[in-house]
């Protein structure tokens, strides 16, 4: 049987939700990395819709970040799981995992996206430092591409995510919202947002909010917060200290890196 193939944009916080579910089972794969908007063909060159991730396996292609992510846990024995076996249990996961999916993950791409374009003339902030950070694990050719041609892509996916202030403005308050609600279940007793068990809505929590939180153990860590500056740092800083972002950094620190069948630590 092939190795599966793993089309991303590295940095992108779906692909980064697929890509830790594989290596928390343990699934060899090779990933196939690109810069935005150069991503589409190989997308649907590997049965994807053009956007990423995209899992390429025996049985066929995986365009969904949560098919990936299902697919990863099924390789796993029950109690290693991120879905329960309990069917209230797996419906409590679900139900956040989707919440997440179509609210959190979308808005921190919409928000992200916005500042970066607020800087001089529409080039994005400090440039220098987030061209580099997008082209990391990609084709040297995509890199130069992406360096010549930064300020059209970024006018691109401007436009493609509707980031416009009154959006951005929106997305936070979803953001803001999604930390409350995950702030509330924490407190409410267990270390994990479902009680004792960590589950697939700690790992597509924290992913999808890594790129507001820059986790030190990301595979592709985003540059300093504070080099946004102004309102959008300070903005930054209070989900950093916010206890579903203290939460969200701890389960990088914890688990990113932890195969599903070695032992917790602290």
């Amino acid at each position: 049987m092939s190795t599966p193939r793993l089309v991303t944009i590295p940095f992108s916080h779906f692909c980064e939700k697929a890509r830790w579910a594989l290596d928390r089972a343990g699934v060899s794969y090779v990933e196939q990395a690109h810069v935005p908007m150069v991503h589409r063909p190989y997308s649907k060159a590997a049965g994807g819709s053009g956007s990423v991730p995209v899992l390429v396996t025996a049985d066929g292609p995986l365009g969904e970040s949560a098919e990936i992510l299902r697919w990863a846990d099924a390789t796993l024995p029950e109690p290693s799981r991120l879905y329960p076996g309990d069917p209230s249990a797996r419906a409590e996961v679900d139900a956040l995992v989707q919440d997440f999916d179509r609210g959190l993950g979308p808005k921190v791409r919409l928000w992200a996206y916005f500042e970066l374009g607020r800087g001089p003339e529409g080039r994005g902030r400090r440039a220098d430092l987030i061209v580099p950070y997008a082209g990391k694990g990609a084709p040297a050719f995509e890199r130069v591409l992406l360096r010549l041609g930064w300020s059209p892509v970024l006018s691109l996916i401007l436009r493609a995510y509707g980031c416009t202030p009154e959006r951005a403005d929106k997305a936070r308050a979803r953001i803001d919202a999604t930390f409350d609600a995950v702030g509330e279940r924490l407190a409410a007793g267990g270390p994990w947002i479902c009680g004792e068990r960590f589950t697939a809505a700690d790992l597509v929590f924290a992913s999808l909010a890594a790129p507001l939180l820059s986790p030190p153990e990301h595979p592709f860590p985003a540059p300093d917060p504070a080099l946004l500056g102004g309102a959008a740092s300070e903005q930054v800083a209070r989900w950093r200290a916010h206890p579903a972002g203290q939460h969200a950094l701890r389960t990088y620190r914890v688990e990113r890196h932890r195969r599903a069948d070695a032992p917790a630590t602290a």
